[in-house]
């Protein structure tokens, strides 16, 4: 059954999108119906309803590798369900008065989206999250800043707990090739919040605020984040700039593009093997996201080497 899933997580790769296939939607020489998975949008619709197709069809891509062995649903859904975290934070977001996405992300695995919808207060958000294993043998702590910024840095932290307890069960080879996978998205995450929280990220610390975005398979010494970059494999001088400009959308895309490569290696490694499960969905991942940055930076107007620049390949 394990050979015959990743088996058919290598036929879903051949029909993700290349970055021939971006230039020519960036530069308009295709449109997004003319490829099969998304021929069905209605090029007419909102922009809410493109991008909710975009991602059922990454939704699909995962149900369709689920049926094949339903007792690895929770590693195939693993990334997908940085989804849900997303939407929560969505909703603390709404609660809080300040600036979110006009949509939800339309998946569910353990956060259902009309419910969380439904939440009127910050309250019933953590009620909520306290009924799925993300919360699970976690109470919520005392924020201390009145910022919702707290309370995302702490969703991520439980997010990357979760992922990692997922992994647990599996044979040590594998499991310790997709820990490395999760504490380096982890890291990426940990940079972002050094940089928002800078010198009191240390009181986060010390409340297991941010307990999960600490990696486990590889040692940190400390918070400065150029010292973390360095963990990442990537020159502290090339993020320099950017970290003195706090440009940090541009940090961001550099390391998660940096950080592309070790993907690349897990998938050579495990060819046949569990963990390129995690390559396969990690690209799959990438090409909604990269599709909703198209379509987000066209009705901007942005330049199209920008919009190139927001995507991952």
């Amino acid at each position: 059954m394990e050979e015959y899933l990743v088996t058919r997580a290598h036929g879903l790769k051949t029909r993700l999108l290349t970055r021939k296939d971006y230039d020519a939607l960036i530069g308009e020489e295709k449109k997004l119906t003319d490829f099969e998975a998304y021929s069905d949008i209605d090029e007419k619709a909102p922009i809410d309803q493109k991008i909710e197709r975009i991602f059922n069809v990454f939704s699909d891509r995962l149900e369709l590798l689920c049926g094949i062995a339903e007792e690895y649903r929770d590693l195939i859904c693993l990334y997908a369900d940085k989804l849900e975290i997303e939407n929560v934070k969505f909703k603390l977001r709404e609660i809080y008065g300040k600036r979110t996405k006009p949509y939800f992300y339309p998946y569910f695995h353990h956060v259902a989206v009309e419910e969380l919808k439904g939440a009127v207060s910050e309250g019933e958000v953590w009620e909520i999250l306290g009924n799925t294993p993300y919360m699970r043998g976690r109470k919520q702590p005392k924020f201390i800043t009145g910022t919702v910024d707290e309370r995302e840095a702490f969703l991520d932290s439980l997010y990357y707990e979760y992922a990692r307890n997922v992994v647990l069960p599996l044979k040590r080879i594998y499991r310790d090739a997709i820990l490395e996978a999760i504490d380096r998205e982890a890291l990426i995450t940990l940079i972002y919040w050094s940089i928002i929280f800078k010198s009191t990220l240390d009181d986060l610390a010390e409340r297991s605020i941010i307990s999960g975005l600490v990696p486990v398979s590889f040692p940190i010494r400390s918070f400065d984040p150029l010292r973390l970059v360095r963990k990442m494999g990537i020159s502290p001088s090339i993020v320099k700039k950017h970290l003195e400009t706090n440009d940090i959308s541009s940090l961001m895309l550099i390391l998660e593009n940096g950080n592309e490569g070790y993907y690349v290696r897990l998938s050579r490694i495990f060819f046949t093997e569990l963990p390129y499960l995690i390559y396969y969905v990690n690209l799959a991942l990438n090409e909604a996201f990269n599709l909703e940055r198209i379509m987000l930076g066209k009705i901007l107007g942005l330049p199209e080497e920008e919009i190139f620049s927001h995507i991952i390949v």
